[in-house]
């Protein structure tokens, strides 16, 4: 039997024999302040491209000026505030609000980071929990932004400039249960990179091909296995890493 570091190694083969490389983004999220976990991160990254999605209205004064050039600063919606009912599925950005004061709110958490981070900054809209009304994706490029940044393969052809994010490394459903979110393992996590380099390199149903596979991190909720692993995969060579204005501009 195989393991999932095999099936991996196998996949990034082919690409090889096909005298291709695949590309990996890598998006962390909730960052506020300059932590002692941020600086692990930035550790675990060894100089790779990192975004890191930043929550505006909760953002501290010592972030900025304070990352290395290597990291690209996004909006992570505005306060990180629920605001959909309580038998729907948590949202910021959702259909339960009014879509003239969201997108005040928007802007105005655009405003605050691009002010604080300067050249750092991409407008590249990372809603919380991954979820926004349609109608609200197809505004943003009102507000000024490039695009849009969720989870799971976006659509060929969508009409919103997207930039997604397909592994994610945390056990949520354990977070949900016990407080405390956990590692999903390494062998999930080798197997959803695999799904995911496959499916750009067969042209999957549903999948764009020119899309880079995303890496989804949290900072704030990394045990000792996700920090492992996370250092390890940094160390890999076989996959072009690119950042977020270079994955957004790949369509």
């Amino acid at each position: 039997m195989t393991s999932a570091q095999d099936r991996l190694i196998a996949e990034l083969a082919a690409w090889r024999t096909e005298g291709r490389r695949p590309r990996l983004w890598w998006r962390d999220d909730d960052a506020i302040t300059r932590s002692p976990a941020l600086d692990q991160l930035i550790g675990a990254a060894q100089g790779r491209p990192l975004a890191l999605a930043v929550i505006p209205a909760a953002l501290k004064p010592d972030l900025a000026g304070s990352l290395p050039e290597t990291v690209t600063v996004l909006p992570h919606g505005y306060a990180h505030r629920n605001h959909e009912p309580a038998d729907r599925k948590k949202a910021e950005f959702g259909a339960a609000r009014v879509p003239d004061e969201a997108l005040r709110d928007i802007a105005a958490g655009v405003s605050i980071v691009s002010e604080q981070f300067g050249p750092a900054f991409f407008p590249l809209f990372v809603p919380p929990w991954n979820r926004i009304a349609p109608d609200l994706a197809r505004r943003l490029s009102e507000l000024g932004l490039a695009g849009l940044s969720t989870y799971n393969d976006r659509a060929p052809g969508d009409p919103v400039p997207r930039l997604n994010t397909h592994v994610d490394i945390l056990d949520w459903k354990q977070k949900r249960a016990t407080g405390r979110a956990a590692f999903i393992g390494e062998d999930a996590a080798f197997d959803l990179l695999t799904d995911a380099f496959r499916r750009r390199r067969l042209g999957a149903e549903g999948t764009d091909t020119a899309e880079p596979v995303g890496l989804l991190t949290h900072h704030l909720d990394h045990d000792a296995d996700s920090w492992t692993f996370l250092q390890a995969l940094a160390g890999w060579d076989a996959f072009d890493w690119i950042d977020a204005r270079s994955g957004l501009a790949a369509r």
